[in-house]
């Protein structure tokens, strides 16, 4: 069967990689950022790439993506398919590699982010001559002083091209912007974050060292589009179906609602005093999330004392703790849901208390359940039909993959990252998805989850503006 071929904005980045060394492909989710790389790849003629996925894509998308846009025989070695261990790893890859390199094949070696850490893993890596390095879902690499963003930087200064995809290469901030372009083309913004800092952000706070607004963004997006392609909105025709969003709320049992509203005068009450900002408010923030849930983290000898402070104390305790359930409200919404359809179901949430939930939901429905998360993969089992519903954890499964089996999703609870509740999206309404799709949101009454959905619909900075809503 003839491959087809490639939309006009599909054709209008493959051509934008074939001119340039550096190039950044910021394209909405789902219009098909790895078919544009794996015909960049074939039409510039590498013999040897490496893709650079977060891990849950590494085996289960980007294989299959060389057999189905390419004619070519490449052999594709995901590393997470050829041992357990970075050692076993990488010598499957070294494998792989010269067996190739013997039948005169294109290579592809497919690691995930991870890996760069290992010391193993880029010796190996830096032996080999690239012709393309590809880092998909670049906004990974924001950190400007993380280990992993350094790490891809030293491994693309000897590749022949470098390419980056992401559908929100700003995630937070403008500021995520500077390791991303540190790796591609470190000439844009230079290899000095303090300097990239001084000149693009506006500093205010304690002692000036917060952010507290931007400047020169005209400049900044200047300097992008020397390398960045992004087209707008209207020249990318997904044709995809209808997507409409429902919030199903329910309301706390007693106890929990207690305790929720102990931790909220807290946290107001800390607010009004100045002791809170964006990093020590996100502890107390994720318990509150977690109480929502239907979950508190309490300790075992809990005190005798029935007040807030009491109470808020025992729920933010760090040892001798267990978690102990006091709300059914969304796992009894999500068994309504599930009894409601003999469709597959996906399920979005942040905590193990999520995967709990679904877990004994579906069981109650009398229906089965697949896990994708940090302790499970069985992704394939849910596609292939073994399961009918799957339970992912937002962090582990949000990018890259392919959901589009289901039309009907739904989510326990977001987490504060704007840039993968926006991916988790577009991972069930995508090219692929024939039918129309509904999002059911599970929000408990006069909480945190309200406060999360509106900061989340305005595409806000997500723990700045949920305490902004909280206060």
């Amino acid at each position: 069967m003839p491959i087809p071929e490639p939309w006009p904005h599909q054709r209008a980045a493959i051509d934008w990689v074939r001119e340039r060394r550096a190039s950044y492909l910021h394209l909405t989710m789902g219009a098909g950022k790895s078919r544009c790389v794996v015909s960049a790849a074939d039409e510039t003629h590498a013999q040897a790439v490496l893709i650079v996925a977060p891990k849950s894509v590494v085996a289960s998308v980007w294989p299959n993506q060389f057999s189905t846009w390419s004619e070519r025989p490449w052999r594709v070695a995901p590393a997470t398919k050829l041992g357990r261990s970075v050692k076993a790893r990488v010598g499957g890859m070294k494998k792989q590699y010269e067996r190739a390199r013997y039948d005169r094949a294109p290579f592809v070696a497919v690691i995930n982010y991870q890996m760069l850490l290992s010391r193993e893993a880029t010796a190996w890596l830096r032996t080999v001559a690239f012709d393309l390095v590809v880092f998909d879902e670049a906004q990974k690499l924001k950190s400007p002083h993380g280990k992993t963003s350094k790490a891809a930087a030293r491994l693309t200064q000897t590749a022949g091209r470098v390419v980056m995809l992401s559908g929100t290469p700003m995630p937070h901030s403008p500021m995520d912007v500077f390791a991303q372009f540190r790796t591609l083309d470190p000439s844009v913004f230079g290899r000095s974050f303090v300097s990239f800092r001084a000149r693009y952000a506006q500093m205010g706070g304690y002692k000036a060292k917060q952010v507290v607004g931007y400047q020169r963004q005209e400049e900044m997006t200047d300097r992008m589009s020397a390398l960045m392609h992004s087209p707008p909105d209207d020249a990318v025709q997904l044709n995809l179906p209808e997507a409409r969003h429902e919030t199903i709320t329910v309301d706390l049992d007693s106890k929990a609602r207690r305790l929720y509203d102990a931790l909220a005068n807290d946290l107001q009450a800390a607010i009004a005093e100045g002791e809170i900002n964006a990093q020590n408010g996100l502890v107390r923030l994720l318990r509150m999330q977690q109480l929502c849930s239907g979950l508190a983290v309490v300790e075992r000898n809990e005190p005798t004392g029935t007040d807030d402070a009491s109470l808020v104390a025992n729920l933010l305790g760090h040892e001798d703790r267990e978690e102990v359930e006091v709300c059914t409200a969304k796992k009894q919404a999500l068994i309504d849901i599930l009894e409601s359809t003999d469709e597959p179901v996906v399920v979005f949430g942040q905590f193990r208390q999520d995967i709990r939930v679904t877990r004994e939901a579906a069981a109650l429905a009398g229906t089965s359940v697949a896990e994708l998360s940090g302790e499970a993969n069985d992704l394939e089992l849910w596609r292939n039909g073994g399961a009918r519903v799957l339970v992912v954890q937002i962090a582990s499964g949000a990018e890259g993959i392919d959901l589009t089996r289901a039309r009907i999703c739904v989510y326990l609870s977001t987490g504060f990252n704007l840039g993968l509740y926006l991916q988790s999206l577009a991972r069930v309404h995508r090219p692929g998805q024939g039918r129309p799709v509904t999002y059911y949101h599970v929000h408990a009454r006069e909480t945190i989850d309200e406060v999360v959905y509106r900061v989340l619909g305005r595409r806000e900075e997500l723990v700045s503006g949920v305490l902004k809503g909280v206060r």
